[in-house]
């Protein structure tokens, strides 16, 4: 049987303060670089909605995949599961349904605006819309890189993610897309653990 990690609640609100903190940094690299992130956002209640809608249905694939790993015996996803567990299990053991949604909105919200609403776009406008979409997915599969693994994989959600702000030409849908499959994947993990630690 596992010890309880110590100072769960606090790594949490760690969690939450770094994920803002990259919601801060893409607004000031925003205004630095000249990448309107306010059109990238903005438009009336209905394309909004739209965007929200969008952002939920897009969610599904990403929850399949989900599904499709955890159920896997390849030795790299078991390998992977294990390290995610440790990682996670840290940051959520003691997290209320109300503590992981509020992570996984300014993860989406922070993230979302750091890669897509920003880097993508910066790496557009100096390169083509293939290699910026590259570049930005490749810089966000490193900054989850806790394994080989794990980077391929997030800088696949990372491409799906940068393709959805291209196509839609927003980040509202992308955003809603990491944050509700961040939160699904939280509570999932959370009620598991819990029940079978």
């Amino acid at each position: 049987m596992e010890s309880t990690p110590q100072g769960a609640p606090k790594t949490l609100q760690l969690g939450v303060i770094f994920e803002g903190g990259l919601g801060v940094a893409a607004v000031v690299l925003a205004w630095l670089f000249g990448v309107p992130l306010r059109e990238q956002i903005t438009g009336n209640a209905a394309d909004l909605m739209s965007a929200v809608g969008r952002g939920c249905l897009a969610t599904a694939p990403m929850l399949i995949l989900f599904s499709l790993l955890i159920r896997s015996r390849w030795p790299p996803f078991r390998r992977l599961r294990r390290q995610v567990r440790q990682l996670v299990r840290h940051l959520i053991q003691d997290a209320t349904l109300l503590d992981i949604a509020a992570l996984s909105v300014v993860a989406g919200v922070g993230e979302e605006l750091l890669f897509r609403g920003v880097i993508q776009p910066l790496a557009i406008r100096w390169t083509t819309p293939e290699v910026g979409l590259a570049i930005a997915s490749v810089l966000f599969g490193m900054a989850h890189a806790i394994s080989r693994t794990y980077f391929i994989l997030a800088t696949v959600v990372s491409v799906y993610l940068g393709w959805l702000a291209l196509y839609y030409g927003e980040i509202v849908t992308p955003i809603v897309t990491h944050a509700l499959y961040d939160f699904c994947v939280l509570w999932w993990i959370s009620r598991r653990w819990r029940t079978t630690a």
